[in-house]
């Protein structure tokens, strides 16, 4: 068991910033208790939110399978140019997103 960071991001704007517990074995994400029951609330009234989990310095999408448990895939190790291009091309898309959204400043 490992220690990792999830990012929950809803479309109202809210952001929930959490780390959890991953079993780098199986991919299964284990949420503390007040994660768990904040995500019962939010998902009330939200949409399905996007999901994330930092593992070695990627982004994971988390994903629920059909009995409530929460997975990843464990991505390949890959070398330092694919992950650095990687890192620099999710920052351009996630900077071009919110331009799309909220329109380009000046």
């Amino acid at each position: 068991m490992k220690l990792a960071k999830v990012k929950v991001e809803y479309s109202c704007g809210t952001t929930i910033t959490e780390r959890v517990t991953l079993d780098p074995e199986t991919g299964q994400v284990h949420l503390p208790p007040r994660l768990h029951a904040l995500l019962e609330v939010m998902d009330e009234t939200e949409c399905l939110p996007s999901f994330v989990l930092e593992h070695d310095g990627f982004p994971v999408a988390v994903t629920v399978d059909s009995n409530g448990s929460r997975k990843i895939v464990i991505p390949e190790q890959q070398s330092g140019f694919r992950r650095a291009f990687f890192m620099w091309t999710a920052e351009n898309g996630r900077r071009a997103d919110r331009e799309r959204e909220w329109g380009k400043r000046d």
